[in-house]
């Protein structure tokens, strides 16, 4: 089935200036040029990012200044509370060389200090920018809402961790105008290791990925489809981060989001009961 809306993607870059992933791979400076050559070629000028990923920032500011490219809306993450958000956001834009569209919390629960919490909102006010909070946990989306209503949750979501789905959270979400970001779209390429490996750390994940491996053979769709037009299928999502170690990779990312899955296969990966697992852990004990 074929998606008109496939310019969903934002370009991530945790492996940009840090080691990042299971495989635990940093992405060289001539290839992240590459990867966002072919982005801007395809109409994707979206980019996520933080302060937390090393040079990634730098490095993104620099492709800006050398290509004098335009048109970025840049994503970027704040991780310390105890500075000033605005002199924070005045060091992002100095290394990617324009101001970041949109300002996320990296923490949750940063946002029930009232005074960093008004300091957030002052700043939107001030320099129109939208803000908003990465989560890990659907408690997490609550304890915001308590607070306020942001801009953008982003959220890890994939073919593993489907707990989103829960309660209509996603439906809810988009009631009240926020907008949804997904990320971990594979698992930081937990899905893509060896069975020997996967079994051996976790026996349970072994056996829901056989699961996700039968409906892939049995539709003739490889994982790496399966787990990518997954996500383009859910209709709430309004951006999918995506992570590429090669310009090649992203052009075949690019071809898969022109697709999205029919319901039935997308309902048939929703009871394989895979959303019982607290993916958050297995990551940190892998």
């Amino acid at each position: 089935m074929i998606n008109k809306f496939y310019n969903k993607i934002s370009i991530g870059t945790a492996n940009f200036g840090q080691i990042y992933s299971i495989d635990k791979i940093k992405v060289n400076k001539k290839e992240i040029f590459k990867i966002l050559d072919v982005a801007k070629k395809n109409k994707i000028n979206s980019i996520d990012t933080s302060q937390n990923y090393g040079a990634s920032e730098k490095l993104i500011g620099e492709y800006i200044k050398k290509r004098k490219s335009k048109g970025w809306q840049i994503t970027t993450k704040i991780i310390n509370e105890e500075k000033k958000i605005k002199n924070l956001i005045t060091q992002s834009k100095e290394r990617l060389s324009i101001m970041p569209a949109n300002l996320l919390v990296h923490k949750s629960y940063h946002l029930t200090n009232d005074k960093f919490r008004k300091e957030l909102i002052d700043l939107k006010k001030r320099d129109k920018i939208k803000i908003g909070v990465s989560v890990y946990e659907t408690s997490e989306i609550n304890e915001v809402l308590e607070q306020f209503i942001p801009d953008i949750i982003q959220l890890p979501i994939n073919i593993l961790n489907n707990k989103f789905f829960a309660n209509d959270l996603l439906k809810r979400l988009k009631e009240k105008n926020i907008i949804i970001q997904a990320r971990s779209i594979f698992f930081q390429g937990l899905l893509f290791k060896k069975d020997n490996f996967i079994k051996s750390k976790h026996k349970k994940l072994y056996n829901l990925i056989k699961k996700l491996k039968i409906i892939s053979k049995k539709n003739n769709i490889s994982l790496a489809e399966l787990s990518l037009m997954f996500v383009n299928s859910i209709q709430e999502i309004d951006k999918i981060v995506i992570g590429v170690n090669t310009s090649v990779d992203l052009k075949n990312n690019i071809k898969i989001c022109k697709k999205i899955l029919p319901k039935k296969i997308l309902d048939e990966i929703l009871d394989t009961g895979i959303n019982r697992l607290n993916f958050t852990k297995i990551i940190q004990n892998l």
